[in-house]
């Protein structure tokens, strides 16, 4: 597939043209469509030590977090060609990737404690 982004930011398909709103609709529409989709996505991120292809990485993401409603945790990744993802989970799911994130940090060579809350603590609930 040819695609190629215009000098004025939209993304051109041969004989399409889309707006970056278009583009984030269509991105949403085919993760839909993904996921009814079969074989479903694998649920391991490797396969004989080796990733997965097709993964996307992005360094450095935005991260946000709060609690909804219903007292669940809302995790929000932003990736720059994706956008936001949000995630909710139940609050002892949360606390397990904040172990793992912790444990995984100290083992980093520069590791320092922790400097900080991530996300504004301000969110309105959802």
């Amino acid at each position: 597939m040819d695609l190629e982004v215009k000098a004025d930011g939209r993304l051109h398909v041969p004989e399409l043209t889309l707006t970056t709103d278009q583009v984030d609709e269509l991105i949403n529409h085919l993760a839909t469509a993904r996921n009814l989709m079969r074989p479903e996505v694998p649920a391991e991120l490797y396969c004989n030590d080796e990733l997965l292809a097709g993964v996307v990485y992005q360094d450095e993401p935005s991260v946000e977090c709060w609690l909804t409603k219903d007292d669940s945790v809302a995790l929000a990744l932003r990736h720059q060609g994706v956008g936001w993802c949000v995630f909710r989970m139940p609050p002892r799911h949360a606390s397990s990737i904040a172990a793992l994130l912790a444990h995984t940090a100290a083992q980093a060579p520069d590791h320092e404690g922790l400097t900080g809350q991530l996300g504004d603590g301000d969110r309105p609930q959802h």
